[in-house]
């Protein structure tokens, strides 16, 4: 499922982030989906995180969630009838039974995504999307953590999956 918001996809694995020309997106998600299915995930996806914060180190994740652009490999998990953060539950769900999910962070997706209109702007009520919220917040109790600044509400997952080590 590709969002229809999106204005850019830039590869950040060079010395300075790159467009990818339209001619290479296919055989990005190509790729990407080729690397979920060899894992035998059901859901990918590509970094939310913006480019400042690419590194190297890390190009690919199995501990998140995916938006904007999100791979659905069968039909194990189904996504939640709501208007609202559908792609935050059906990760959590996938990380629930599989464990993992597939993130290539090496593309970064560039979206205008909550306030443009078209699409879902009809149904967007300031009411709905708290509702929407607190279910998610219900559902996976302690799973998601909500914090809300002056532009937007932040939703992060509350666990974690590497363990560290002390010397």
């Amino acid at each position: 499922m590709i969002d229809d918001d999106i204005s850019r996809v830039y590869n950040l694995t060079g010395q300075n982030a790159r467009n990818v020309r339209d001619e290479e997106l296919l055989q990005v998600l190509i790729n990407t989906s080729v690397m979920a299915q060899d894992l035998g995930v059901h859901c990918f996806g590509y970094t939310q995180t913006d480019i400042r914060k690419y590194s190297g180190c890390n190009p690919f994740g199995l501990l998140g969630w995916v938006g904007c652009v999100i791979g659905v490999i069968g039909r194990e998990y189904r996504f939640r009838d709501d208007k609202y953060k559908i792609d935050i539950d059906f990760c959590l769900q996938n990380l629930l039974k599989d464990r993992i999910i597939w993130m290539d962070n090496r593309y970064y997706f560039v979206q205008y995504r909550d306030n443009n209109t078209g699409g879902n702007s009809i149904w967007r009520t300031q009411q709905g999307f708290n509702e929407s919220i607190e279910s998610l917040k219900s559902k996976w109790k302690g799973c998601i953590k909500v914090s809300y600044n002056k532009s937007q509400v932040s939703i992060r997952l509350a666990f974690k999956r590497k363990g560290s080590i002390n010397i």
